[in-house]
């Protein structure tokens, strides 16, 4: 890029999120898997969060956040997505020195993944409740959170050496 390698970077980490966005919008939705499927996207942007240094963490939660927002499938209002992901870009900074190893310790990775998994679907859960949306029973609910809290154990080890290469990209092309 020819412009500031800020602009650059975040212009990468964008096209980056748009991108796997689509591809959970245009591809992976369709196909009915089973326990309710997974989202590419949530578990992507849980990953992308925790590589960030300090104030990124909340920024990409928030764009992150914005982006899903879009989603066509999904009945909540906007910004709904924006303020759970900006929560969870503030958790990880506000914990970046304790958890500043997660990335070595693949065990203890799957861990806070799949439990920053949970916290996301309770809180957007707890949220629309309030919104007034309805939720259903909390049988289906719960399910609905622990498949989702297994489908980002089995999905997350798989991506995240790629996005941990992108990130990577991106952290070279800011100090360039």
């Amino acid at each position: 890029c020819d412009w500031s390698s800020d602009v650059c970077s975040s212009d990468l980490l964008i096209t980056l999120l748009l991108g796997i966005f689509l591809l959970q919008v245009a591809g992976i939705s369709i196909f009915h898997l089973p326990f309710g499927g997974f989202s590419i996207y949530l578990i992507s942007l849980i990953i992308l969060i925790s590589l960030q240094d300090d104030l990124d963490c909340v920024l990409v939660g928030f764009i992150g956040g914005l982006i899903y927002d879009l989603n066509p499938s999904i009945s909540s209002p906007m910004g709904e997505w924006a303020f759970i992901f900006t929560l969870i870009g503030y958790f990880y900074m506000s914990f970046k020195p304790v958890l500043h190893d997660i990335l070595d310790r693949p065990v203890l990775g799957l861990v806070v993944f799949s439990g920053t998994m949970i916290a996301v679907l309770f809180i957007y859960e707890f949220l629309s409740a309030i919104l007034g949306s309805n939720l259903g029973n909390i049988t289906s609910v719960l399910l609905e959170i622990m498949f989702a809290a297994i489908w980002s154990i089995l999905i997350g080890p798989i991506i995240m050496p790629a996005l941990q290469k992108f990130n990577n990209l991106v952290i070279s092309s800011k100090e360039r």
